[in-house]
């Protein structure tokens, strides 16, 4: 348990305890041993249900439940607010196709994960949103009427509309999703610019596309995007630095993700050996020495082919990204080095990082917006809740898989 999360518990006891000393002045300890037996009795069986993982703990620990309390906070009728104060949607600064699109992944995982249908109505907002983005030239917009998706939101849209039409249950997104996407799919080598990180987006969503429509325009576009990362790391890859880029950025476990993603779909063992080998090389620039702690790179320096790595600022999407490059590692290879990856990254958003404090609200089911050298950033916006809950979803999967046992 964290430091905060102690904190939190202690100061809540010391407060009902003053409580009831102020109720039965004479009489406070025994009523409150009481009290507290009562609600332990009354309590226990709904406390085990909703505070673990598939009914069990992990390594002794108790999980958060999965939650989407906080995209249902922060999304209204014409989407998901991309920034909060605290808890409380930022409705000045509005909304972006490339966060609606990965709400929309969020969505189908979450769905895929719990059985649970509560969530289709956030899944038809944002279904809804990207076909107004839509242009007549094909185009579309970020932001509605006034900036174009740049390569890499685009690729975030490819990715959640492939994903959202490959493997939702309700065909009434799943088939909107994959009409939208042929409409947007024209021209899309030349839209994701090339960018390692905008193909690797798209690879996601068009290796779940192709699964269920191969073939088309689709297919063409993944062929080129993973031909040009496959090259990217060719070129870029030494002895000492195994990465797709002379700097590690923002959202790394993404590259490696879509190279292992690329194998599964097409069988090319390039893309197996490509991704492994950037994903090890990943886990050791991000994990502490001991292995124990994730320490993702921090956006205040990042990491140079001939650097140090930034150890603040620590953002969500660069644990969730590894959380999820970790679980296709396993899944893949059915190692059980990966599967351990994938459990610590996870903790990092329960207080197991530099600053020992939780970067995932509990009560609010939202998400820090990332970590600094002062502590978390309390802003609980769009784009960290969304990765958190593609993160847990991910999480939830590879506790259930056999294979990563």
């Amino acid at each position: 348990m964290s430091a905060l999360i102690q904190n939190q518990a202690t100061a809540c006891g010391r407060r009902f305890f003053k409580y009831i000393h102020f109720l039965f002045p004479g009489a406070a300890l025994p009523v409150t041993f009481v009290v507290v037996l009562m609600l332990s009795y009354l309590g226990k069986t709904d406390f085990v249900a909703a505070q673990t993982t598939a009914g069990q703990r992990v390594d002794g620990q108790v999980w958060p439940p999965l939650s989407i309390k906080h995209l249902q906070t922060l999304t209204d009728t014409n989407g998901i607010h991309e920034f909060a104060h605290g808890t409380i949607p930022w409705h000045e600064n509005g909304y972006c196709a490339e966060d609606v699109a990965r709400a929309l992944v969020a969505v189908t995982d979450y769905e895929l994960v719990t059985g649970k249908k509560d969530a289709r109505p956030l899944a038809t907002i944002y279904l809804r949103y990207l076909q107004n983005s839509l242009r007549d030239d094909g185009q579309l917009w970020n932001r509605p009427n006034r900036m174009l998706t740049s390569g890499d939101s685009y690729g975030r849209v490819l990715w959640g509309l492939g994903y959202a039409a490959a493997v939702h249950p309700d065909p009434e997104i799943a088939l909107p999703a994959a009409r939208l996407l042929g409409q947007i799919i024209s021209g899309g080598n030349e839209k994701l610019g090339g960018f390692p990180i905008a193909n690797s987006y798209a690879i996601q969503g068009l290796t779940a596309f192709i699964g269920k429509y191969p073939g088309g325009a689709a297919q063409g576009v993944l062929e080129k995007c993973v031909a040009q990362n496959l090259e990217c790391y060719r070129k870029h890859r030494r002895a000492k630095w195994k990465w797709f880029d002379a700097t590690m950025t923002y959202d790394p476990g993404r590259f490696p993700l879509a190279m292992l993603l690329a194998f599964e779909a097409t069988g090319n063992v390039a893309c197996r050996q490509a991704g492994l080998e950037s994903m090890d090389f990943l886990l050791k620039v991000c994990f502490s020495p001991d292995g124990r702690q994730l320490r993702p790179v921090g956006n205040r320096g990042w990491y140079s082919e001939h650097g140090q790595p930034a150890q603040f600022d620590q953002q969500p999407i660069d644990a969730a990204s590894i959380v999820e490059a970790c679980v296709a590692a396993a899944r893949i290879t059915g190692a059980k080095c990966y599967a351990d990856c994938a459990r610590k990254a996870f903790e990092w958003f329960l207080g197991n990082n530099l600053k020992d404090t939780a970067i995932y609200d509990w009560s609010s089911g939202g998400c820090c917006d990332g970590l600094s050298i002062a502590g978390p950033n309390v802003n609980e916006g769009g784009e960290s809740t969304i990765m958190y809950v593609i993160a847990r979803c991910n999480f939830e999967n590879l506790l259930n898989d056999p294979r990563t046992k």
